[in-house]
């Protein structure tokens, strides 16, 4: 593959109001909580957050006996949202809520920061099973299995049928189908993939032009970078990223290998990983081989690896794309231009990037006027112009095909460098079981034992060795949850 902000003002600092249709303004809540902003030197939303279908309840029905759709504000419905980004991205996001509500007849809308997604993912567990859900829930893509599982919430698809799927990014909406009928569980609100940031000072210093010849997405050539970055450009490492699995799932997803069986847990409930593929014995060895040499800079999470890119410690990190706008800014204010790169695979072997980011989930337990209300805001808060207009104040990718054509009239793929390319690795990905990433129960705790695994062989243990324990630990957690 070969492809080559604006800042939103006046955002709101709150997490919790309350719009009534028409309403001049909002009236703030009490009981706000904050969690990980995703800026420059903070927790980031991608990452693993614990899916545990365990926790589940509910009695899986439509009941009337849920949500009441007419007790809003002079007879509106209301419209409870439960939102799991906070910091300047959480703002805009209860920014477009309060818009929504202010235009929008025969709603009262409210939203809420309820944390992390895991935490909003329990918070909403527990307002099913005590009768009192939201009308939607932001959860992250790796909550899909449980909320099907569970029986908790229903398909978006069944309340929206009216929408065409292919007005949006296969990419991003295609993680989202479950079950023989193929359906999408939820609708994407922000989608994000691994990019690859630079030092394009450092890149100069080493004699290095990414945009010529010297940089090839290989994981022979980005190694090559990191040794003339430290060895010309001063820098102590060429790269860093977190030990984060989500990354681990991108780099099979690149080798168009599944990280799990069953069609990556997507013809069945998956019963082995793929740890005694060549995909992740290449990888592996590749990153430790980097390790050992001194070209990567080992960082435990998001923020140790932003804050070393910062400090221009390594030259180059693999990060999420919801941070392209916040590590810019970032680079800026640290007196260097960031650009960006594709994310390196091995050779001839480039399928597609892995979706991250979060969807709209709708819970049982709502009246059918609730839900109906809750599925349009859900098409609104994903249509081209508000979709634009996320992108632009945080790097998320837009997740309908519309808004792409929107931000070339303005411009904006022009002033904003490798805005495009970033997107072009989800655009061009090929629609593979691999590349539409792993369906499981248990992902969060499948993720931390490849962490727990990688700390291993940074402590110098065999990697093929750790790769077939780590394999035997999953594969039983997997068969537990089958």
């Amino acid at each position: 593959m070969a492809h080559d902000s604006e800042r939103l003002s006046d955002l709101l600092s709150r997490r919790k109001f309350l719009v009534a249709s028409g309403a001049a303004g909002a009236v703030g809540l009490a009981g706000c909580s904050s969690g990980g902003d995703g800026g420059a030197a903070t927790t980031a939303d991608d990452g693993g957050d614990s899916a545990d279908g365990s926790d589940t309840g509910g009695d899986g029905s439509d009941g009337d006996s849920g949500t009441d759709g007419d007790s809003g504000a002079g007879g509106d419905t209301a419209l409870s949202v439960w939102y799991s980004i906070g910091g300047d991205k959480g703002d805009l996001v209860a920014t477009l809520a309060e818009e929504y509500g202010e235009e929008t007849d025969g709603v009262t809308l409210s939203a809420s920061h309820e944390g992390s997604y895991g935490e909003t993912f329990d918070a909403a567990l527990r307002g099913i099973r005590n009768n009192d859900p939201p009308a939607l829930a932001h959860l992250n893509a790796v909550h899909t299995v449980p909320t099907y599982n569970s029986g908790s919430f229903q398909p978006i698809q069944s309340i929206i049928d009216d929408v065409n799927p292919d007005d949006y990014i296969g990419a991003a909406l295609d993680y989202y189908r479950v079950g023989d009928d193929d359906q999408f569980m939820a609708l994407p609100f922000n989608a994000s993939s691994p990019v690859l940031m630079y030092n394009k000072d450092a890149f100069a210093d080493a004699g290095l032009d990414p945009e010529g010849e010297d940089y090839e997405p290989t994981f022979s050539a980005f190694r090559n970078v990191c040794e003339a970055i430290v060895d010309d450009a001063g820098f102590d490492a060429g790269a860093t990223w977190g030990n984060i699995t989500w990354f681990v799932e991108n780099w099979f997803a690149l080798q168009n290998q599944p990280f799990v069986n069953n069609e990556n847990g997507r013809a069945e409930a998956p019963t082995e990983v793929n740890l005694d593929s060549e995909a992740a014995e290449r990888f592996y060895t590749w990153w430790m081989d980097l390790y050992a040499d001194d070209l990567y800079q080992l960082s435990s999470g998001w923020g140790d690896a932003r804050q070393a890119f910062v400090n221009q410690d390594a030259a180059m990190l693999i990060d999420s794309s919801s941070n392209i706008v916040a590590q810019r800014q970032a680079a800026e204010e640290a007196g260097y231009e960031m650009g960006l790169l594709e994310v390196p695979s091995a050779e001839n072997t480039w399928a597609g990037a892995l979706i991250g980011g979060g969807a709209m989930f709708v819970p049982r337990g709502i009246d059918e006027q609730t839900a109906t209300a809750a599925g349009e805001f859900a098409k609104w808060i994903a249509s081209p112009e508000q979709q634009a207009r996320w992108h632009k104040g945080t790097g998320y990718y837009p997740v309908h095909k519309d808004s792409i054509e929107l931000l070339e009239e303005d411009g904006w793929f022009e002033e904003q460098d490798g805005m495009r390319l970033a997107m072009d690795q989800l655009l061009d990905s090929e629609d593979t079981p691999a590349t539409r990433g792993a369906l499981i129960e248990d992902h969060g705790q499948v993720r931390d034992l490849l962490s727990n695994g990688a700390d291993r062989m940074f402590d110098g243990e065999d990697v093929s060795t750790v790769l077939s324990d780590v394999k035997t630990e999953v594969d039983d957690l997997l068969a537990r949850s089958a």
